[in-house]
């Protein structure tokens, strides 16, 4: 894998790079840093006018997730065809982007992360958890 830069955006602002990794076969994979706390007002300013509507009654914590999820799938879709459309919500459950772009988002307290593919000849996952070391610190895995 080889890290990526990225251009800065003003939802940047909100929603710092942590890491970008790009990979030919399985995609790239972005995370963002989550704010402790911000203005519900901020949050739903940097959605797509789509996925603002998926979150009108979410509050607090799941609302700050749910924005920085959606921040993380368009920063690891740039340069793909549907790096502009909304993620939302599919049938099951799962994230779900218009077109042939598939999509994996998972999120701690305190980040963020989407691995998105437009390789339709694999199936995509990810997954971020905040870990207690022998130390008692939180560390992301």
């Amino acid at each position: 894998m080889a890290e990526t830069a990225l251009v800065p955006s003003a939802r940047d602002d909100l929603f710092p790079l942590a890491f970008c990794f790009e990979d030919t076969r399985f995609g790239t994979c972005t995370g963002v840093h989550l704010p402790d706390s911000v203005a519900a007002a901020s949050l739903l300013a940097s959605l797509h006018p789509e996925e603002r509507e998926l979150c009108r009654s979410m509050r607090g914590t799941r609302l700050v997730e749910f924005a920085g999820g959606r921040h993380a799938s368009r920063l690891a879709r740039e340069g793909m065809k549907a790096a502009r459309a909304p993620t939302l919500t599919g049938a099951n459950g799962a994230p779900d982007v218009a077109g042939r772009v598939r999509i994996s988002l998972s999120h701690t307290q305190k980040l963020a992360a989407a691995l998105a593919s437009s390789d339709a000849r694999y199936a995509i996952g990810g997954d971020i958890e905040a870990i207690a070391t022998d130390g008692g610190a939180d560390h992301l895995r």
